[in-house]
């Protein structure tokens, strides 16, 4: 990981560990809450569910937000170390989002980069805290540490992973709604 976080102690972490899906899972809660936070009102997607085959993460009106042009960002969610391919290439992932319902015949590009994604306990094993960063355009990297989840550390990425899973689920619930409004 970069100095992306800068308020997370590495030496207060364990080592490395391979969090599965779940810590993929996780990193895309984390991110889509960042982007979230940083182009609020947005409309966000995040993948949750591994079974689903859509993308990882969609901002379908960030770009507009931001003053530039109305196209979709997407980003994909991968290991910064391994070989686990959960997802597909990112180009088919923009293929994904273009042929949504809520593209309305829109360009889905890769996102931009969201610095500052909060690091957050794996959802699933709350002793593990999954750091989140994004490196490049349309490209979310993560890494699993161990970590003493009774910690002071540990008390607040588990709030931060209650925080961002909340936002996230609410923001499903609007793209569910918008999805239904346009006829899918």
């Amino acid at each position: 990981m970069t100095d992306d976080h800068h308020d997370v102690d590495l030496t207060s972490l364990g080592p490395r560990v391979d969090g599965g899906d779940m810590a993929k899972i996780t990193a895309a809660i984390l991110f889509g809450s960042a982007v979230l936070a940083r182009y609020e009102g947005s409309l966000v997607s995040v993948r949750t569910n591994p079974e689903v085959d859509e993308p990882d993460v969609v901002c379908w009106d960030g770009s507009s937000r931001s003053g530039g042009h109305d196209v979709i960002w997407v980003w994909r969610v991968q290991p910064q170390h391994g070989s686990h391919n959960w997802s597909p290439p990112l180009e088919q992932q923009i293929r994904m989002a273009e042929l949504d319902v809520l593209a309305h015949g829109r360009t889905a590009v890769p996102g931009p980069p969201v610095p500052g994604t909060p690091a957050g306990v794996n959802i699933a094993i709350p002793s593990q805290v999954v750091l989140v960063e994004s490196p490049a355009p349309g490209t979310v990297t993560f890494e699993s540490f161990e970590c003493d989840k009774k910690s002071p550390a540990g008390t607040r990425f588990k709030k931060t992973s209650d925080e961002a899973t909340y936002a996230v689920s609410d923001a499903a619930d609007l793209v569910s709604a918008s999805r239904q409004a346009s006829g899918r």
